[in-house]
């Protein structure tokens, strides 16, 4: 489908070129090599291209008379073939009757990691059992009937579709499987409202249906019937002979959307917006497993298990915000926001599991053995959300703001008694606060600024375990520019968080350093070198699950980065050179080292040519199975009027 794209936009190119002569039109297009020595689906998962046709850009712009069926009509696309990503936008519109926007985008999502859940990584085989190869494709379209009246129809349509292959794991009979999936995902919006433009005030109201409707098959990866651990249980070797499994989802989600934005007086402004959604949702799951099993949960070795599943969810959520600006005296600004959004989501499941042949530890009274859970689980959350914000003019090169913030949220979670498998209550009424408060200033005098950024958030309660009671955050940025040939800038950022209770001990930091120096010699070169480091540390006592002990889980990570770029350019030449290094230390070590370089002709006022070169050299400081040097080479045709 990728290549299919190119292709069109080379066909069509010459056509809409010369249809017209009121036209506005450039295309660079090309074709790029790859050649990767080291592991391809670590290149693949981290870089996003391929060999191929490259579009890096098309755009064409008509502009006709007012007898056509369009005025303006306007083309713009990206991407596809060489790359993991792709657009395509149009526009057209007739003045007094229509405006229309359609938008395409396709997005590729590649993950295959070595060291991701590969409990055979010391076997060297690769990759790990949980990867994923897939596509999502997005189309929206949108019509605005009459964009010159004050009430204006609007017609929307929106098509999402998300498909592919992945690879993940099963824990069945005491043993974890390696499983094939194939998923199938569709989603359908339509969109009816109006627009609205009276002056001093403009708004939109819509209403939407979604539509969504899933399926994914699930079944045995090749020669994974031995699984993952090779030891026996209770004396009997565990096997699964064949698996599958089979899941249909889909949805419903009515959803109104409201947008005003008006002049309330005249130093007073106003923008709110109102989003209603109500949800139901079903899923269905089929199951069916033969082997050589066991379960500690009804203490029997069983040759087979049919499971079922059939549940359903009903929901309705709402968010409402407003945001009033004041004009004050001498040109200061005052804002107030509210906002306000609720949850609830209402589910209930029903398993039915029948093993098949189920005897008992001890052989005996071989049977099939059936279980049955139905489950029903509540929650809900609110928060409301109040914003004050102080915002200064330039007073003689200075400048500062001042906020005040404070979230309110309450949540209600009732799981069912059959779902909980850990000690203690999971379900209850929570309430947590959040007070934030941030100051900013800055100070100009001439070519030279400061600026300083200082946010405090400071919770009284926590409801999940990742959930901090202190988090503090500063950011300082100097830039100075002593002549026209040079400029530099300085950052700095200090962040902390915190959670001291006693059963968490959540601390982290990440403190980061950065310095750029931009040089212009002559207007036809420019030189930009750039400079930063990084120190993260983070600890949080865990459960350890085998033993129910507490530990303490500890991520550190520093490093470094090293940036140059050179562009010069002169009558029908250019050309550019960039390096970059990043390398850190740590829990996860590694270093990147990318460089790239271009040159590019002018040949008439028409066409031109670009030659690009790239290499990126990845290295794991633990796993070399990860490591790639990869050569890019690319020629660029340049076409424009």
């Amino acid at each position: 489908m990728k290549k299919q794209f190119i292709w069109m936009f080379l066909i069509i190119s010459p056509v809409l070129m010369w249809a017209q002569i009121n036209t506005d039109f450039s295309l660079d297009i090309g074709y790029q090599n790859i050649d990767v020595n080291g592991n391809e689906d670590v290149y693949n998962s981290q870089r996003g291209v391929d060999e191929g046709f490259l579009l890096r850009n098309f755009h064409y712009n008509l502009i006709q008379d007012k007898e056509a069926f369009f005025n303006r009509f306007s083309l713009d696309a990206s991407g596809f073939d060489a790359t993991d990503n792709g657009s395509l936008i149009i526009k057209a519109d007739k003045a007094g009757i229509y405006s229309a926007n359609f938008r395409f985008m396709r997005l590729e999502h590649f993950n295959a990691l070595p060291q991701f859940a590969n409990p055979f990584l010391s076997d060297g085989i690769t990759p790990g059992q949980h990867t994923i190869d897939r596509n999502r494709s997005v189309m929206d379209f949108e019509v605005v009937l009459f964009p010159e009246k004050n009430w204006r129809p609007v017609i929307g349509y929106r098509w999402v579709d998300y498909s592919g292959d992945a690879t993940t794991t099963y824990h069945i009979g005491q043993d974890e499987f390696a499983l094939v999936s194939d998923l199938d995902e569709h989603e359908t919006t339509l969109s009816l409202g109006l627009e609205f433009d009276f002056g001093k005030f403009t708004g939109r109201l819509m209403q939407g249906w979604r539509k969504y409707d899933g399926d994914e098959t699930q079944s045995l990866a090749a020669g994974a019937s031995a699984g993952n651990n090779l030891r026996q249980i209770l004396g009997q070797d565990i096997t699964l002979d064949s698996f599958n499994r089979t899941e249909e989802r889909n949805a419903d989600s009515p959803t109104t959307t409201l947008t005003v934005n008006g002049q309330v007086m005249e130093n007073v402004t106003l923008a709110a917006t109102y989003i209603k959604t109500d949800l139901e949702s079903e899923l269905s799951s089929d199951e069916q497993a033969v082997g050589n099993l066991a379960s500690f949960e009804i203490s029997r070795f069983f040759t087979g298990r049919n499971q079922t599943i059939a549940s359903n969810t009903d929901g309705d959520q709402y968010l409402g915000k407003a945001l009033v600006q004041v004009q004050l005296p001498k040109d200061f600004q005052a804002r107030l926001e509210f906002g306000k959004s609720h949850r609830e989501l209402d589910g209930q499941a029903l398993v039915s599991s029948l093993y098949l042949d189920a005897v008992t530890f001890g052989n005996n009274n071989p049977a099939d053995f059936m279980t049955q859970l139905d489950a029903r689980t509540y929650q809900e959350k609110e928060i409301q959300t109040t914003q004050f914000e102080v915002v200064s003019p330039n007073l003689n090169g200075f400048r500062f703001s001042a906020s005040y913030k404070i979230d309110d949220q309450d949540s209600i979670i009732d799981p069912d008694l059959a779902e909980i498998v850990v000690p203690g209550g999971q379900g209850g009424s929570f309430e947590r606060e959040i007070k934030t408060t941030a100051l900013s200033a800055s100070y100009r005098v001439k070519k030279h600024e400061i600026k300083l950024d200082w946010q405090n958030r400071d919770a009284d309660e926590i409801i999940l375990r990742t959930d901090y009671l202190e988090y503090e955050k500063l950011a300082l940025r100097i830039s100075t520019k002593w002549s026209k040939y040079f400029k530099l800038v300085g950052k700095a950022q200090w962040l902390d968080q915190s959670n001291d209770n006693s059963d968490i001990g959540y601390d982290a930091s990440n403190d980061r350093y950065g310095l750029d120096a931009i040089i212009t010699p002559h207007k036809t070169f420019q030189a930009r070198l750039s400079y930063g480091i990084y120190d993260y540390e983070s600890q949080v006592s865990i459960l350890i699950p085998q033993t129910f002990q507490v530990d303490q889980s500890i991520h550190l990570e520093d490093g470094d980065e090293i940036e140059a770029d050179l562009f010069w350019s002169l009558k029908k030449w250019e050309a550019g050179f960039n390096f970059a290094k990043y390398e850190t230390d740590g829990v996860l070590g590694y270093s990147l080292e990318q460089t790239n370089f271009h040159l590019g002709y002018t040949i008439n006022k028409q066409f031109g040519l670009k030659v690009e070169f790239s290499n990126v050299e990845y290295t794991d400081d633990v796993l070399s199975l990860a490591n790639y040097d990869a050569d890019r080479f690319a020629l660029i045709l340049n076409w424009k009027r």
